[in-house]
């Protein structure tokens, strides 16, 4: 975890890693002592940054228990910017793409795919062909399979 994250040897303990860890536990987010880059980072980052964006996640309709198994499945939502990645594609995802908040309980992973290189332009590939698909179908496939399936 050090040497990913050289900065945890600066933290305090007791006053920022332990909360941190605490936090993270409670959301179910396991095998935090693996030596990765998202957990060394992550147990680096303040407990308020955290549950900044948890909080957005509970503003955007999830509720607590709904809130914490979207961030156990996919912790990196920590790392996303709420303005520049978490509230635009969600705005995409209701406006544009008319779908509803529910689809991203079964679907977090939505949030670490491009809106530019590839939310919007398969939504928009599929709305020409009158075509609506799961989220994880339309964003999980290759390129190929994607663009090959639906011609």
């Amino acid at each position: 975890l050090i040497l990913r994250c050289p900065q945890i040897l600066c933290s305090d303990a007791e006053l920022c890693l332990l909360p941190t860890l605490r936090f993270l536990k409670q959301l179910g987010i396991r095998n935090l002592n693996s030596p990765s880059n998202l957990n060394s980072h992550l147990l680096n980052t303040r407990v308020e940054k955290l549950r900044s964006k948890f909080r957005f996640l509970q503003d955007i309709g999830l509720t607590h228990e709904e809130a914490a198994r979207v961030c156990a499945r996919m912790p990196a939502i920590f790392g996303y910017s709420v303005e520049e990645n978490l509230q635009p594609k969600i705005e995409y995802l209701m406006k544009e793409m008319e779908r509803e908040v529910e689809e991203l309980k079964g679907f977090p992973q939505y949030f670490a795919f491009s809106l530019e290189r590839r939310i919007a332009p398969r939504h928009l590939h599929l709305k020409q062909r009158n075509v609506r698909i799961p989220l994880n179908r339309m964003l999980l496939w290759s390129d190929n399979r994607f663009y090959t399936k639906w011609k």
